[in-house]
C-alpha cells in the first residue's frame, strides 16, 4: 500500500515543471470537464501563449491539446469502469460534445474505440 501512495504521489506530482507548465496542468486538472484551448489556459495563468506551448511542449513531450486529450480519455475509462451510462454520455461528461470525435481520440489514444473497450473489459 506504502509503495502505492509513492506511485500517485509520483505520478501526480509537479515539482519537475516550471511556474508555467505546473499552472497549466493545474488548470487543466480542475477544468478538464470545460471547452478548454490554449488561449483560455494562458489568459487564465496569465501567459504567453506561444511562451507556454513551446514549453509544455518541452516539459511534457506533448502538446497541450494531447495532454488535455489524454487526461481525457483517462477519466472517460474510469467513468466506464464505474458509472453505467451510454458512451454518449461519457463523452460529453468529459469534454467532448462531439460522439465522432470522441471515438476517434478515444482510438487513438488506446487503439480501440470505446465501445470496444466497454465490451472487451465488462
Amino acid at each position: 500500500m506504502l509503495l502505492d501512495y509513492c506511485e500517485v504521489v509520483k505520478k501526480f506530482s509537479l515539482k519537475n515543471f516550471n511556474h508555467s507548465v505546473r499552472k497549466a496542468i493545474e488548470f487543466i486538472r480542475i477544468s478538464l470537464y470545460q471547452d478548454l484551448s490554449l488561449d483560455m489556459i494562458s489568459s487564465s495563468i496569465n501567459a504567453n501563449p506561444f511562451e507556454l506551448s513551446r514549453q509544455f511542449k518541452k516539459e511534457t513531450g506533448k502538446t497541450i491539446i494531447e495532454y488535455i486529450n489524454k487526461q481525457r480519455i483517462n477519466e472517460s475509462i474510469h467513468i466506464m469502469e464505474n458509472e453505467n451510462i451510454s458512451i454518449t454520455a461519457v463523452a460529453g461528461i468529459v469534454g467532448y460534445n462531439d460522439i465522432n470525435y470522441f471515438t476517434k481520440v478515444f482510438k487513438k489514444i488506446k487503439g480501440i474505440t470505446p465501445s470496444q473497450y466497454r465490451k472487451l473489459n465488462f
